[in-house]
């Protein structure tokens, strides 16, 4: 069962590490809990892929099969 209003989903366009790496990051709360998905890293994955990405992870996570 989903219940959407346990799951707040924001995608964040990308991190930039001390490094200088971009990656793209599924940022997420499950019942208060916040939950963070490294989506893959920037130009790997396009914005578009990062978004259906994001899109599916974010089912699993109100689905409660993503709980980190």
């Amino acid at each position: 069962m989903v219940w959407p209003w346990l799951n707040r989903t924001v995608v964040v366009p990308f991190i930039l590490s001390s490094a200088g790496a971009a990656a793209w990051i599924l940022r997420s709360e499950w019942v208060g809990r916040p939950i963070e998905l490294t989506l893959g890293r920037h130009p790997d994955l396009t914005l578009a892929a990062a978004r259906k990405l994001a899109a599916e992870k974010g089912v699993e996570i109100q689905q409660g099969k993503i709980l980190l």
